[in-house]
């Protein structure tokens, strides 16, 4: 059994054979969605950044990777920032888009994004599920090269426009991603943390449906919910 869990804005905890969290912001009184603080998060055995804007990476990122010892991967320039933070070097695991790393039997592949900065999305297949975080991203055509490369079985997609793609654009990235028929669920993330973001997924589900029908489920979870596959 796998567990996903939305810590709140683009923050996920997947346990499985190996514990993994993406983009944590576990800090209560700069995030108004975290799920809860640093400190209450499970064991973390693999830690990854998506980007290094302080939403995606931040101090509560270096705490959990020191605290468990966790591996700690990401493009190369940011895990050059997490040393300048105090990460020890045996712990940084920098790569860039389209390359693999493989760790106790489960395969990380950053790949592409449209955003500013030192981007990426992340491809992690571990217990027979294949889990796609698309970061912090607008739409882009080749959604449908990581559908054929890498069939996603669920995507953790951005919706809340502004700074990523909004609802309308992600309705149409899912069914990129969908185009080998691998998709079964899609959790919307990056979404009502501020004023200036789209506040709820109502429209993005409504847009879902317009392209694909209902073939896939859209999980809306809360902050600290889970998602059980």
């Amino acid at each position: 059994m796998m567990k996903i869990t939305w810590l709140g804005h683009a923050g996920f905890y997947i346990e499985g054979s190996k514990n993994i969290v993406i983009d944590p912001w576990l800090m209560p009184d700069q995030n108004p969605k975290a799920a809860f603080s640093w400190e209450k998060l499970g064991k973390v055995d693999f830690v990854i950044a998506t980007h290094s804007h302080f939403d995606h990476f931040n101090q509560s990122t270096i705490e959990i990777i020191k605290r468990d010892n966790a591996k700690f991967i990401a493009i190369f320039e940011t895990t050059l920032k997490a040393k300048e933070m105090g990460v020890p070097e045996e712990l940084l695991y920098g790569g860039n888009k389209g390359g693999t790393q493989v760790h106790d039997g489960i395969s990380f592949t950053l790949v592409r994004a449209e955003h500013s900065g030192d981007e990426s999305g992340i491809i992690i297949k571990m217990d027979g599920h294949t889990i796609y975080h698309a970061g912090d991203t607008d739409i882009f055509s080749e959604m449908s090269l990581i559908a054929e490369l890498y069939k996603p079985t669920t995507a953790l997609l951005p919706i809340g426009s502004h700074f990523t793609m909004g609802p309308r654009e992600a309705a149409k990235a899912v069914e990129l991603l969908n185009e080998a028929g691998s998709l079964k669920h899609v959790i919307p993330m990056h979404y009502g943390t501020f004023p200036l973001l789209v506040q709820d997924a109502d429209d993005f589900v409504e847009e879902v449906k317009k392209r694909i029908g209902e073939s896939i489920k859209i999980v809306i979870l809360n902050p600290g919910e889970s998602l059980e596959l």
